[in-house]
């Protein structure tokens, strides 16, 4: 397989050593090619020293206070008894500081993460089925029905209801997650949407424009409590003019 074909999967595989049937190419890949296995390496080590640095950073030490006030005792001019609380003040202060930036960093980056395993297991589901179970071309009765089918509330996206073009719907597997798909066009184009919980994939609050990724145009985000991740055969500017339309971002 080309290296930039796994170039999603270099990016969000956990280890060298994963079990994880998803990074089965890429596993096999890094064992013949030194130069994407040195990439990957290189990453792993990135992502393992900022994790040390915020678990380091990240507890305020319980003897913080006690031990600058000690520290400031020898110094006892009694019109400058506003420095020893500046002290404690600015510890304190550059301590929290340096816990929450590293802590965002941190929680940026899994983001991140978490964006490209979702866009890249979308595309694959994509691929792997272009039929609906159930054939409408009315977007409430395919929401009605995968509800029905998921055990859960299932909602028509404004941008479903923007494209006009509903072919049907299915479950799928997305992830180790169910997940409700609705089978539609953009310019004649085959397009899959997938709706399900954004915690379920650590994506809350993430937005993902519409972006090309592997040949498809992409898109990741929220509406009403639901998650929603977008794979279309269509170019991203036919797919913006639709998300313009249904003010989706």
């Amino acid at each position: 397989m080309r290296c930039e074909n796994l170039k999603i999967e270099l990016d969000t595989v956990p280890s060298l050593e994963t079990n994880d049937p998803y990074f089965a190419g890429v596993a096999s890949h890094i064992q013949t090619c030194d130069i994407c296995r040195a990439k990957l390496i290189k990453r792993l080590e990135a992502e393992r020293s900022i994790k040390i640095a915020l678990d380091t950073m990240a507890p305020v030490p319980e003897t913080l206070v006690s031990s600058v006030i000690n520290n400031t005792k020898t110094l006892r001019p009694v019109k400058s008894r506003w420095r020893k609380w500046s002290a404690i003040a600015a510890s304190f202060l550059l301590v929290v500081g340096l816990s929450a930036s590293s802590y965002s960093y941190w929680a940026h980056l899994q983001t991140q993460s978490a964006l490209k395993r979702l866009c890249a297991i979308s595309i694959k589901n994509h691929e792997m089925h272009s039929e609906p179970d159930f054939i409408s071309v009315n977007a409430e009765q395919i929401a009605t029905w995968l509800s029905k089918r998921l055990d859960r509330v299932v909602r028509v996206p404004e941008f479903i209801l923007a494209s006009s073009a509903v072919e049907g719907g299915r479950r799928c597997a997305l992830g180790k997650y169910a997940a409700g798909v609705f089978h539609f066009e953009i310019g004649g184009k085959r397009s899959t949407l997938f709706s399900f919980y954004p915690q379920q994939f650590n994506v809350e609050g993430a937005v993902v424009p519409p972006k090309l990724d592997m040949g498809y145009t992409v898109a990741v985000w929220s509406e009403d409590g639901l998650g929603y991740s977008l794979v279309s055969e269509a170019p991203p500017d036919k797919v913006k003019a639709l998300f313009v339309k249904a003010k989706v971002i």
